[in-house]
């Protein structure tokens, strides 16, 4: 069930923005992944950050692709809007909400950003979507994208359905493509675990809102999917998430 905050906040309208140095912000409201990001400037600033952080530590260009699953109310894209003259940019969400507030206020006045309503199933977030399925891929092309970057997504989902993502993931990324994403990963704790007692958090606020991986049994199964790890951004995400950068084997 989804939890009873995002319950609520479907039903409030998406009509609006906060404007901030000229740009579009989300409602306060709908910036999740922590309270911090609630401030204007808080959050415009890790927009340009988390863009550069693309430029100068994974090396993306100008006219490279990225696709940014879960992408939420835009933060990425917006910075990618500062720092880059021209990218290739896909932003999917099983979110339908967060994908109108992008296309109507982030979209709007470039070709270059582009978003798609994703309806699969996520009981956090999208607990009507369709089940997953054994043909289950996403609506982009193969060996298309540069980069394929995922912001507290795995953190909320199930391993079976995160081990499908990256079957998916050997079709749509360019031979020398990559990969970044944050979880929850601790060591010696439980393989894999859902709001475990006593993490992170006093209480839990609804369902998966918190996935942990134990980091030598993640570690496995990017092997298993073809995956090895270059660079590890340890606890420094939102929530003391772990940032994971990976290549290709």
């Amino acid at each position: 069930m989804k939890s009873q905050i995002h319950q609520l906040l479907d039903k409030l309208p998406f009509t609006s923005s906060v404007k901030f140095n000229g740009i579009n912000l989300p409602p306060k409201r709908r910036r999740w992944c922590g309270s911090e990001f609630r401030d204007d400037d808080y959050f415009f600033q890790s927009a340009i950050l988390e863009a550069k952080r693309l430029k100068f530590e994974f090396g993306i260009k100008n006219n490279d692709n990225i696709l940014d699953i879960g992408c939420g109310f835009g933060r990425l894209p917006i910075g990618l809007n500062k720092i880059f003259d021209n990218i290739n940019y896909i932003g999917i969400d099983v979110h339908r909400p967060s994908i109108d507030w992008c296309k109507k206020f982030v979209s709007k006045n470039t070709s270059q950003l582009n978003f798609i309503h994703f309806n699969i199933k996520n009981e956090r977030y999208n607990e009507n979507g369709n089940e997953f399925g054994d043909d289950f891929k996403f609506p982009i092309d193969s060996k298309s994208q540069d980069l394929i970057y995922l912001y507290s997504v795995f953190s909320h989902m199930k391993i079976e359905e995160m081990r499908k993502y990256f079957i998916d993931f050997k079709r749509i990324i360019k031979k020398n493509g990559n990969i970044f994403f944050t979880a929850f990963v601790e060591k010696n704790v439980s393989d894999y675990s859902i709001n475990p007692e006593g993490y992170i958090f006093e209480e839990f606020s609804g369902p998966l809102h918190v996935v942990r991986y134990d980091f030598d049994f993640l570690l496995n199964e990017l092997k298993i999917a073809g995956f090895k790890i270059e660079k590890i951004f340890e606890a420094t995400e939102t929530d003391k998430q772990t940032g994971l950068y990976l290549s290709q084997f």
